[in-house]
């Protein structure tokens, strides 16, 4: 499910406080939407860890499965 449907009240306000999803704090920015890091579809939802764009509980559970994956190769 996308974050926007999730979190439909979320504001892009600096004062305000990210939400946690699954353990992984997420904001949401402002300005233009960029490609989320796992799907590319444009979105303004952040992961602070990765500190990077992910729109959806789907593309973010992918991105810290992979992140474990690699970590247990190293």
């Amino acid at each position: 499910m996308k974050f926007d449907s999730l979190y439909p009240n979320q504001s892009t306000e600096i004062r305000q406080q990210g939400v946690v999803f699954e353990g992984s704090e997420l904001i949401k920015s402002w300005g233009k939407p960029k490609p989320c890091w796992n799907c590319g579809e444009l979105t303004l939802w952040v992961d602070t860890s990765f500190g990077a764009h992910l729109c959806s509980e789907e593309c973010e559970r992918q991105k810290w499965k992979e992140y474990w994956e690699d970590t247990r190769r190293s």
